[in-house]
């Protein structure tokens, strides 16, 4: 038995705002959920994501007072338009790649439409990085105040601009080192191209397409076949066009017996007939055109009604023209190798580019320390040190001399602090205070704005029963 908790936090976050000093919050509103074995088990982990909650989601909100944009929630929202580019980009390029795997589209094409992909990833993380949320502070003020006679913004305190401190950088050192990488990036997928085109390599209508003498191409048949299990046998002879000896050509030769176990969707399957053919390595055939027709026989396995199978036989042809390159052999020539490369360099660039931007938003939003924010906290710049100085231990002598000599170090830091009797609880306070701002600068949960808006309800596969106690949050965290 499974039990589900669900709850909705309402509650109010307070920021302090970093270009004038004012406090303001803001409500805050999640629906969350758990599930456990047990009651209680599901509401410990409701109450785990509705902390996770507070700690790590973020309302872009600006000051009332000045119209600042904090940059926590400039780095969340960057955050999160990164990652979704990373993802929205890796499934097109991952398209781009399976469809020129299966011949959908040329090689140039594919490499085309790659390094696009790759330019239009690095244009968009790069806006995504440069924009600031901060270019136009009236217009992001006018929106604030209008939350706040909404009544869902509230000022706590009313802040000076003279005061601020200008907003952190958009970009870091790691933006600019990855925003490069993908630029390398968008150049490595044209890698192929400009290799065939600077070597005067010509595309053949085979698989490599670049060919030279002693190398295996494959050639594939337009022709489908309605086979169980892509299982089939072909049986190819090749005729040229030109005398050319030494040549062989195969093909697939698989072999089924009188029964066969499949699923269900292996009934029907109509797989891709190719053969290979090997060219002799013979240093004449370089910079030839080579010209010739396969015709094959194909075997294969078909389903019949009532789970039976029977053993079908067709033919095939295919008419092919190769021109062979010059130099020398060229499957150890880096063409095919410089392509996967230069294609998977581009895949591992592009997403890195986008983590690492992700990254350095969220280090952007993280960018106000506590001293920082106390200081603005306060109205003015951080007062130096008061009471006494460290108390220093007594020194080492002899005699009436450095016993009075250590009575006299213990004495002064005693009289100055009693010329100041409230430096300490001064100084606890403005611990105590700038410990609660830092909470409150980091997602902290106030009070509930609404009485008994949070709670939970727990559900189970076989009946409904009420979690003991509702979820609240009513403290800092």
């Amino acid at each position: 038995m499974s039990y589900q908790a669900s709850g909705t936090i309402k509650c109010w976050k307070k920021y302090d705002c970093l270009g004038c000093g004012a406090v303001f919050r803001h409500k805050f509103e999640r629906a969350v959920s758990g599930q456990g074995g047990t009651a209680e088990q599901a509401e410990a982990n409701a109450q785990q994501a509705g902390i996770a909650a507070l700690q790590n989601q973020v309302d872009t909100i600006p000051c009332p007072e000045c119209g600042r944009v904090q940059p926590r929630m400039v780095g969340h929202d960057k955050n999160n338009t990164h990652f979704g580019l990373v993802w929205a980009f890796l499934t097109a390029g991952v398209v781009v790649l399976l469809v020129g795997a299966n011949d959908v589209m040329t090689r140039d094409v594919s490499a085309y439409a790659t390094a696009g992909i790759a330019l239009l990833a690095l244009l968009a993380h790069f806006l995504t990085a440069k924009t600031d949320p901060n270019a136009n502070q009236d217009a992001n003020r006018a929106r604030a105040l209008e939350k706040v006679q909404s009544g869902s913004v509230e000022v706590i305190r009313t802040g000076d601009p003279s005061n601020g401190e200008p907003p952190p950088p958009l970009t870091t050192g790691g933006h600019r080192v990855y925003l490069a990488l993908a630029l390398v990036a968008v150049l490595a997928a044209l890698v192929p191209v400009a290799m065939r085109h600077l070597n005067g390599w010509a595309l053949a209508d085979a698989d490599p397409p670049v060919l030279g003498p002693g190398d295996t191409f494959r050639i594939s048949f337009p022709d489908k076949i309605d086979c169980v299990k892509s299982t089939w046998a072909g049986t190819p002879q090749l005729t040229w066009d030109q005398p050319l000896n030494g040549a062989a050509v195969f093909s697939n030769n698989d072999s089924w017996g009188m029964s066969m176990s499949v699923k269900s969707s292996e009934m029907h399957t109509h797989p891709t007939l190719w053969a290979d053919v090997k060219l002799p390595p013979n240093p004449d055939l370089q910079d030839k055109e080579l010209s010739g027709t396969i015709t094959m026989s194909v075997r294969y396995p078909r389903a019949e009604a009532g789970d039976r199978m029977s053993t079908q036989t067709t033919n095939v042809t295919k008419t092919f023209k190769v021109k062979l390159v010059e130099g020398e052999r060229v499957e150890f020539v880096p063409h095919v190798l410089v392509g996967r490369v230069g294609l998977q360099h581009c895949a591992h660039a592009a997403g890195r580019v986008g983590v690492r931007a992700a990254r350095g938003a969220h280090e952007v939003g993280l960018a106000a320390g506590p001293r920082r924010i106390a200081r603005h906290s306060a109205g003015r710049p951080a007062a130096g040190r008061t009471g006494p100085p460290p108390r220093r231990g007594p020194r080492r002598g002899r005699g009436a001399a450095a016993r009075a000599q250590t009575v006299g170090a213990v004495a002064r830091p005693a009289a100055r602090h009693a010329r100041a009797p409230g430096a300490r609880a001064a100084r606890s306070a403005a611990r105590k205070r700038r410990c609660n701002e830092m909470r409150s600068i980091t997602s902290a949960c106030q009070t509930p704005y609404s009485t008994g808006a949070t709670g939970t309800t727990c559900t189970s596969t076989s009946a409904a029963t009420k979690c003991p106690p509702p979820i609240r949050y009513n403290r800092p965290q």
